[in-house]
């Protein structure tokens, strides 16, 4: 390879970071900002509504996932990974996603009586057929939206799913002040698909007419096969344990343990699903040079371990103060199930990893096979620990079915990366001992301050503080060189 050939693959490289760096910050600020707005909103209605009105909301939304789930068909990943223009695809690619969005609004306002018998929640009825209307908002969304995502321009996105945010809290917080009711939950979703269909019209490069061709259909729906096989076992993993609890348990039960979830892997889980909708369109770009691909998955896994594992460890210190302060006393017996699924935050951030490069190199089938492991592991153990530890138990067997998913994970990236083994596990391990330092150190602080009061709460937030710059400095002087990455990486989104 000449000089010049090598100038330009170097200069290709950059700007790919640089896009995917600037991208990767927009995204965590879209999700972050959302997130942080949605837990203000809980945490204001919390106060206002007990831990039943938030499983029946529960049961709505665990209704509308099960319908949603079984009619993914993959089209945004056909589309982001389809290489090429995509602009002669998105008119069948919309038609297929509003009719969709039609059908499962039906299911709904049919089935609703059914799913609220199930639950043994009748008043979930009016809440399952209110919500409906956010399957047909969504369906006639434009899917051209795609194309920002594919350019790795995420400025946009980030304004619209901020403006729909601000419009889910102000209508759900009104009418929750003015009624008490579950509904609130379901109103303030409504008026935000409201607002976020209509503005992708207003964002998308491209706006779509109701054109249908059988042949794209089958190109998009055929990559889109694995995409489904994977949501379905997903949605088994990730609302299996919910709609135990809410069978089992009750809907009191399931608002804790939503509740819990929401706010305990809510920065790990976030992170990994910035990183992912980044990294997708950028490993595909660079699937066919080994090398590159392992540097950019290696770079992915100490970006998203430096800020995911210290995370988890500081949920699982303040889990106490942060429930009688925030929630209140009402929602004491989430504090455990906090503290627990602080932790499975941690271990999940990391296996789900690699899932965006096994679709960006058209090895969808590995993610596929992940979730098949953890869903089967949950599913043997989860009913027993039911009975025998309540929704405690429930959380202990979802972190337990995490593990073996773990090792697969990461072995599985190891060969499609290239990356070794070794490798990949020193990216966790600086983070890792900062998290596990961190809860001791606030473990042995219990034995000192009394817990759940606002004093406790500072007192161990600067706790976890120091031992994090503890750690990052003893790291720096042994020669750990992932924190230098991690700002390195943020300097350039920011400077761009």
């Amino acid at each position: 390879m000449t000089d010049s050939e090598l100038e330009s693959v170097s200069a290709d490289e950059a700007s790919l970071g640089t896009r995917a760096s600037r991208g990767a910050t927009w995204m965590f600020g879209l999700n972050m900002s959302n997130r942080v707005m949605g837990l203000v909103r809980t945490a204001i209605i919390a106060h206002l509504l007990m831990p039943h009105d938030f499983g029946l909301f529960g049961v709505a939304m665990l209704f509308q996932s099960l319908l949603e789930t079984f009619s993914q068909v993959g089209i945004v990943s056909a589309l982001v990974r389809r290489p090429g223009s995509i602009r002669g695809y998105v008119d069948t690619a919309w038609v297929i996603c509003w009719a969709r969005g039609l059908g499962v609004a039906a299911v709904m306002v049919l089935g609703a009586p059914l799913a609220a018998d199930f639950f043994h929640q009748p008043d979930a009825v009016p809440l399952i057929r209110v919500l409906a209307l956010t399957a047909v908002l969504g369906g006639f969304a434009n899917v051209a939206i795609v194309e920002l995502r594919r350019r790795l321009q995420f400025r946009p996105i980030y304004l619209l799913e901020t403006v729909a945010s601000v419009v889910d809290v102000v209508v759900s917080i009104a009418f929750v002040l003015a009624y008490r009711s579950a509904m609130a939950l379901v109103l303030g979703l409504v008026a935000r698909y409201v607002v976020w269909s209509a503005m992708t019209y207003l964002v998308a490069p491209y706006r779509p007419r109701a054109r249908f061709r059988l042949s794209q259909a089958r190109e998009l729906l055929g990559y889109g096969k694995w995409i489904t096989g994977s949501t379905v076992l997903r949605f088994a993993y990730g609302q299996g344990d919910d709609i135990l609890v809410g069978r089992v348990l009750g809907a009191s039960s399931l608002g804790l343990y939503q509740i819990a979830y929401k706010y305990s892997n809510l920065p790990t889980t976030e992170i990994t699903r910035v990183v992912q909708q980044v990294a997708l369109p950028a490993y595909a770009s660079v699937q066919a040079d080994r090398a590159r691909l392992s540097r950019g998955f290696l770079q992915a896994m100490t970006l998203i371990s430096i800020l995911s594992l210290p995370f988890a460890g500081f949920i699982w210190v303040i889990a106490a103060d942060f429930v009688h302060v925030v929630l209140g006393s009402q929602w004491a017996a989430a504090i455990p199930l906090l503290q627990i699924l602080a932790v499975w935050g941690a271990v999940e951030s990391i296996s789900e990893i690699p899932i965006s490069l096994f679709e960006a190199t058209g090895r969808p089938q590995l993610g596929t096979r992940l979730l098949l492991i953890k869903t089967l592991v949950l599913a043997a153990v989860i009913y027993p620990c039911a009975l025998a530890w309540g929704v405690n138990g429930v959380a202990a067997a979802v972190l337990a079915s995490s593990l073996p998913g773990l090792v697969v994970s990461l072995g599985s990236a190891s060969s499609v990366s290239g990356a070794r083994v070794r490798s990949i596990l020193e990216t966790l391990l600086v983070p890792g001992c900062a998290a596990v330092i961190a809860a001791v150190a606030g473990v042995l602080l219990s034995m000192v301050v009394d817990e759940g009061n606002v004093t406790s709460l500072v007192a161990r937030t600067g706790l976890v503080a120091v031992v994090y710059l503890l750690v990052a400095v003893v790291a720096r002087a042994l020669g750990y060189r992932g924190l230098s990455l991690a700002r390195q990486r943020l300097r350039e989104a920011i400077a761009r």
